[in-house]
């Protein structure tokens, strides 16, 4: 909406717009002249579906599902080993708190304080990036897979055309219809 205010408003976007959209070689030049740039963007924008929401937000359960449950446990881990690192760090010192301000605590305190808050999060992110690895690897490569098989057939190379999959990969019910597409294909 506010692009079409502003559009409304100023007369260079306009221009461009009409630039753009009425030369000879754009897939619009057959515009409508009777209305203004404003409308015709507004036409040109439901028309291309952009301004349609999206249908749906949960493509592959599984997959999203389980990446939004890995990076949870991930956040959620980092902040409880922070927590538990700044608590650990304050009852180590406990005796010394009371008698200093905040100010001369954190200025004698703070290269201590930050080695307890950096070993829990760097530890924490090397075990994330493995667990992470191993999560993408169970995507990316039944998709590797795929992608060779498919070029494999493009250059109808012979060979045994399968996709084969690890038992954790994902994607395993997608592969299965490309496996059997193939197999037709081999049959034929």
């Amino acid at each position: 909406m506010q692009l079409l205010t502003s559009l409304k408003t100023t007369q260079e976007p306009q221009r461009r717009f009409m630039r753009h959209f009425s030369s000879p070689t754009s897939h619009f030049s057959t515009l409508n002249k009777e209305r203004s740039p404003c409308e015709e963007l507004s036409y040109i924008l439901t028309y291309m579906e952009i301004l349609k929401p999206r249908r749906r937000l949960i493509v592959n359960r599984e997959v999203q599902y389980d990446v939004l449950m890995h990076l949870s446990i991930l956040v959620v881990s980092l902040f409880l080993a922070q927590v538990l690192a700044a608590s650990l760090f304050l009852y180590h010192y406990r005796e010394v708190i009371p008698t200093m301000s905040a100010l001369d605590f954190i200025s004698r305190f703070r290269i201590s304080f930050l080695v307890y808050q950096l070993i829990p999060l760097t530890l924490g992110l090397l075990i994330g990036s493995y667990i992470f690895n191993r999560l993408t690897s169970r995507i990316a490569g039944p998709l590797y897979n795929m992608k060779r098989i498919l070029h494999s057939v493009d250059q109808d190379r012979s060979r045994d055309l399968e996709i084969k999959l690890r038992e954790d990969d994902y994607f395993q019910e997608e592969i299965e219809d490309i496996n059997r597409v193939l197999l037709k294909r081999r049959i034929k």
